[in-house]
């Protein structure tokens, strides 16, 4: 599965260049239950120069799948790659490792007595 998301992320050398802007993402690698959700979000440096309209993708929508806005959704225990690129321009791509897993209630059910 790792290689699947490694090579869903890596960026291949083109001889030109079609754009100068860097993007940055929110987050490059969130934990979720299945059924969790977080939204990414994708900032760009120059902040001036216009992108259009970002496209998002996952490398395996059965684990975590992701809306044109951004916002993942973990559906399944595994690991997706969530990926955003302008589309006039899918050689400068951003990435996120998302890693589903089932949160053991027992722990999170525990409370305890501090007054001793």
């Amino acid at each position: 599965m790792l290689a699947v998301c490694f090579s869903f992320c890596t960026k291949e050398s083109t001889p030109e260049k079609k754009s100068q802007v860097k993007l940055y993402l929110s987050e490059t690698y969130v934990e979720l239950a299945p059924g969790g959700k977080v939204a990414l979000k994708v900032e760009q440096a120059p902040s001036d120069e216009n992108i259009g309209s970002l496209i998002w993708s996952s490398s395996n929508s059965g684990i975590a799948k992701v809306d044109a806005n951004g916002n993942v959704e973990a559906v399944a225990e595994g690991e997706a790659t969530i990926k955003a690129y302008p589309e006039d321009d899918e050689s400068n791509f951003v990435c996120c490792t998302v890693v589903v897993r089932k949160t053991d209630k027992s722990i999170s059910a525990l409370s305890f007595n501090q007054s001793l």
